[in-house]
Parts: structure tokens; C-alpha cells; sequence
């Protein structure tokens, strides 16, 4: 930096006056900050790849295993059907529809299997129970209000059963 100057009189210096000095640049002008913001954009990129591969997995592994789940359920209630016409084989019936219910609550065939299942240990409020979970969750379900209103006239109870059809229809 370099400085003439004239005093009071108008006489001007001969010989300016310098002073050296430096100007820093900003944070953001310098080359580590550069290189350091890069390693940092280089990392975030990083784990957002990783992160979107894991989530896809994770989506492949779900559907893969709902699909397995299907398959399952359906190959268990094949078993259940099976098992239900043997007294002796009772409890695990139930287990297998708890464990069915559980997971598949929307397959409504363990429910009506689970309602047969006590309409035949002759526990009469829990076969009312599930043969109306069906009834109310998918009135469409017309195995449903058969099972129920047969169970009504097996139990001579001819004001529901006649509930039931009207319903049903």
C-alpha cells in the first residue's frame, strides 16, 4: 500500500510511504475449506446411495416375505381344515388360527375355522364371536351367515337365525 501526502503548506512528499500487508481471503475461499466441503458433499452422497439401496432391500425382503406369508397362510389353512374334523387335534387348531389371526387378520378364514372350531367344543359365545367378526368385517362373507345361522337353529335359537338371514340376504 503505498502513500503521498502534503502538509499544511501544499508541499507534496517526495517519496510515498508504503506499508505491506495481507488480506486474508473468507472461510470459504480458502483450499482446505474447499477440499473439506467436498469430502463432506462426497460423504452426504454416500449416505444417501447406501440409504436408498437398504430401503429398496428392505421393500424387496417385505414383499418377498408377505408373499411367503400368503403361501403359508393359505398351506396352513389347508392344515387347519384338515385337523379340524379330529377331536384330538383341537388345541392345535386353535393355535394355528391364533397364530394365522395374528399375523393375517384380514384372511377371514381362520376366523370362520375358529368359530367351527368352538361351535364344536360347544362354547357357544365364542362361535357367535368369530362368525360375527366375519359378518361385520366382510358382509360379503356369505359362508359366514350360513355357518352362523345354522349354529342358531342347532342351538334353537330361532329369533337369531332368522337375524342372520335377514342379514344375509
Amino acid at each position: 500500500f503505498y502513500v503521498r501526502a502534503s502538509n499544511n503548506d501544499g508541499l507534496w512528499s517526495t517519496q510515498p510511504a508504503s506499508f505491506s500487508f495481507r488480506i486474508r481471503p473468507m472461510i470459504w475461499q480458502t483450499w482446505w475449506f474447499k477440499i473439506i466441503a467436498g469430502i463432506f458433499i462426497l460423504i452426504y452422497g454416500y449416505h444417501l446411495i447406501t440409504q436408498r439401496i437398504q430401503l429398496a432391500r428392505k421393500k424387496e425382503k417385505e414383499h418377498s416375505l408377505l408373499a411367503q406369508q400368503k403361501v403359508n397362510t393359505d398351506s396352513l389353512l389347508t392344515v387347519v381344515l384338515k385337523n379340524i374334523k379330529d377331536p384330538l387335534l383341537f388345541d392345535e387348531v386353535e393355535k394355528n388360527c391364533r397364530t394365522a389371526i395374528k399375523y393375517s387378520p384380514k384372511y377371514y378364514d381362520f376366523h370362520l375355522v375358529m368359530g367351527q372350531l368352538y361351535q364344536k367344543k360347544n362354547v357357544i359365545d365364542s362361535a357367535r364371536k368369530y362368525f360375527n367378526i366375519v359378518i361385520d368385517k366382510s358382509p360379503n362373507y356369505k359362508d359366514a351367515y350360513l355357518m352362523l345361522g345354522r349354529y342358531e337353529v342347532q342351538q334353537k335359537n330361532k329369533k337369531n337365525a332368522l337375524n342372520v338371514v335377514n342379514k344375509g340376504l
